[in-house]
């Protein structure tokens, strides 16, 4: 079954030449979209991570928090003063 004409290339001629690669481009963002909100729950959550991970100062606790995500990793090194 061929595919739609996309919107940008009705709306742009002069894109019918890529009207192909436009379409892969669709859809690789719709599985990445998938894979983002099957994993994370939604988009929203995936964006909002940063708040979550990383290097964090609890000021009123006077503690500092590291995490990180790495399902893969054979060893987590931190260094500093």
């Amino acid at each position: 079954m061929a595919e739609e004409v996309p919107k940008l290339v009705q709306d742009d001629g002069w894109l019918e030449p890529y009207s192909q690669d436009i379409l892969a481009r669709v859809g690789r963002h719709r599985e990445l979209q998938e894979q983002l909100i099957s994993g994370y729950g939604s988009l929203s959550h995936y964006a909002n991570v940063h708040e979550w991970s990383g290097v964090h100062s609890d000021e009123a606790n006077k503690q500092w928090t590291i995490r990180e995500w790495a399902p893969k990793a054979k060893s987590v090194a931190l260094c500093g003063d």
